[in-house]
């Protein structure tokens, strides 16, 4: 009887002691981490169609410094996917490459999905658009070179030939008009010469008559000059062309410094593929949807030059977006 009270004693004081461990251990299995609670709280707002909130509830996950380098890639991925969806590809774009570029977090049906939505966004952007704007410039050199046959039909020079006896002979008849005058002339030049008295009286409308049409060659001359500058525009442009007009774009971000600081780990990697080329940023606002930062490598021949670069700067998970320059 006694030892089965003491048995009893024993097991309570037991139980009493293992309680508050396994509470405390339920509790903490229950409880998950400030950032990794925030971004199921995110997740969830996105598939409740609630943009806004999800996109808050991100920004403040990735802000609060709890999230590991897997939970900052899928907060990067999920909040770009909320930007796009609230029509801001500009700041899509920019989650897009951030979460693409860690290379953490992400499976692959969510890496090519993120690939995806980038280059969606960019046609959002207007981005992608932009490549074949160069070619309206060679329409205009096609137009250009038509206005220069132009001068030759005027053929200005040839009515001096004929200003010392034509003009004579107009001005005393009547010069006011100018299409009769023509076929008028011929039979009255018969008549001066026979008549002594005539020339004259001729003579007094030469010397004001003949004032009128001396300035009017002169001003013919410049006019076919600048008609003729046309096809020196479009020969530095061909020469420009053919020193290179392709552009690779790599990325599209929001900061100044991170655009900077990718330009130069891109012409420390690829310093061979580079082949002396100096990656630029190129700033680019986006309508009201703020400055993107594109990171461009350039100029290129053709755009077949550009795929061994391309195939190394894919791999590392930014873009290869050929462009016009």
């Amino acid at each position: 009887m006694f030892r089965s009270l003491c048995v009893a004693i024993l097991c309570g004081l037991l139980w009493t002691m293992a309680a508050p461990t396994q509470s405390a251990d339920a509790a903490g299995k229950s409880v998950p981490p400030a950032g990794l609670a925030m971004l199921r709280q995110g997740h969830a707002q996105l598939k409740a169609r609630k943009y806004a909130a999800a996109i808050a509830t991100f920004s403040s996950a990735l802000t609060s410094g709890k999230l590991s380098k897997e939970e900052t890639g899928k907060a990067l991925y999920y909040r770009g996917v909320a930007y796009r969806k609230s029509g801001q590809p500009a700041l899509a774009i920019a989650d897009f490459s951030n979460a693409l570029w860690l290379r953490a977090g992400l499976s692959a049906t969510q890496r090519q999905d993120a690939e995806k939505q980038r280059q969606a966004a960019y046609a959002e952007a207007g981005a992608a658009k932009s490549a074949p704007a160069p070619s309206p410039s060679g329409g205009w050199q096609t137009a250009a070179p038509t206005r220069s046959p132009k001068p030759p039909t005027a053929s200005a020079p040839a009515a001096p030939k004929k200003s010392a006896t034509a003009n004579f002979f107009s001005n005393l008849f009547g010069g006011g008009t100018k299409s009769n005058p023509p076929p008028g002339p011929p039979p009255s030049r018969a008549a001066p010469p026979r008549t002594t008295s005539s020339v004259p009286h001729t003579s007094g409308w030469t010397s004001t008559a003949s004032v009128n049409p001396a300035p009017r060659p002169p001003s013919r001359p410049p006019v076919t000059a600048a008609r003729t500058r046309p096809p020196a525009r479009s020969k530095r442009q061909a020469s420009n062309r053919a020193r290179g007009r392709i552009v690779v774009q790599v990325a599209a971000l929001r900061g100044r410094a991170e655009a900077d600081a990718l330009a130069r780990r891109l012409a420390a990697r690829h310093a061979a593929l580079l082949n002396g080329r100096t990656p630029r940023v190129v700033p680019r606002a986006v309508g009201n949807m703020g400055t993107l930062y594109q990171v461009r490598i350039g100029p290129f021949t053709t755009a077949a030059a550009t795929r061994p670069l391309c195939r190394k700067v894919r791999a590392s998970g930014l873009d290869c977006l050929v462009q016009s320059n």
